[in-house]
């Protein structure tokens, strides 16, 4: 009943508009009015009130539809965009920025490694990553993919030796297996936290010189509990820039260190 008053009222408020000379029902008037002194005939009163009752009423009727219609559109708008946020904020939604990035040359000359100290942000629900869903690939300019094979952080001190730009003095990354992303990232990440770890993987068959190709695209993606999958793309040229600026306290070796097997690397 409610529904049917409040339609009346907006009705009776766009007859009323049109009746004063708003809208269209006033641009009809005005014409009317207009063609009656051109031609000097005056229109009858039945036709006036006919147009009052009829046209008038007919044209607010279709006003008061518009005016619903589009209030219907709004709401339903915003009903979408409740439900969309409401889903972005159910489902766990990772974003992983890389912070630094050492890429080298393994042993056997023929192949190369790279290790990336990144950050894992979640900003859905809380969830977490099965350490077996972490995959590496280098994409070349002809669009090969190199597939990466991970490899653990091995128990006691993974040194990383690096040379920063311009300098003879060679130091070196420490990290320790607890500060790998695949294993803190199985902890459950609740949402708008975040944790930071290491991830290294080798890629058989690429020589480090063609790794280093600035052009060359390094793309990392990974699986929650949901089975939901998650990547990140960084060309190795906007990683050669991430080598040593930053500090994580989370690590147990926040920064670079010096390490006697890098200073033994540096004198041959």
């Amino acid at each position: 009943m409610s529904d049917f008053l409040e339609w009346l009222k907006a009705l009776f408020g766009h007859w009323q508009s049109w009746a004063s000379g708003g809208g269209l029902g006033g641009a009809a008037l005005i014409l009317i009015n207009l063609y009656e002194r051109l031609r000097n005939w005056t229109m009858p009163k039945r036709w006036y009130a006919l147009m009052f009752v009829f046209f008038f009423m007919l044209g607010a009727s279709f006003m008061t539809w518009r005016d619903q219609r589009d209030q219907v559109r709004s709401e339903r708008s915003e009903t979408d965009g409740l439900r969309k946020r409401i889903e972005d904020l159910a489902q766990p939604k990772f974003e992983m920025h890389i912070l630094s990035s050492l890429l080298g040359d393994q042993a056997k000359k023929s192949d190369s490694y790279a290790v990336v100290v990144a950050r894992l942000n979640n900003l859905g629900s809380e969830s977490s990553v099965p350490e077996d869903t972490w995959r590496m690939w280098v994409r070349s300019d002809d669009g090969v993919m190199h597939v990466g094979e991970a490899y653990t952080l091995k128990p006691g001190n993974n040194d990383f030796c690096m040379r920063s730009a311009g300098s003879s003095i060679v130091k070196a990354r420490r990290f320790v297996a607890e500060d790998a992303l695949y294993e803190r990232a199985t902890h459950v990440i609740p949402r708008n936290a975040y944790v930071a770890g290491v991830l290294e993987f080798v890629f058989p068959g690429l020589d480090y010189k063609t790794l280093l190709k600035p052009t060359n695209v390094l793309v990392i993606r990974w699986r929650d509990v949901l089975n939901r999958e998650f990547s990140d793309e960084e060309s190795v040229g906007s990683l050669a820039a991430r080598v040593d600026q930053v500090f994580l306290p989370s690590l147990k070796y926040p920064t670079i260190i010096d390490s006697p097997s890098c200073r033994a690397v540096a004198s041959k």
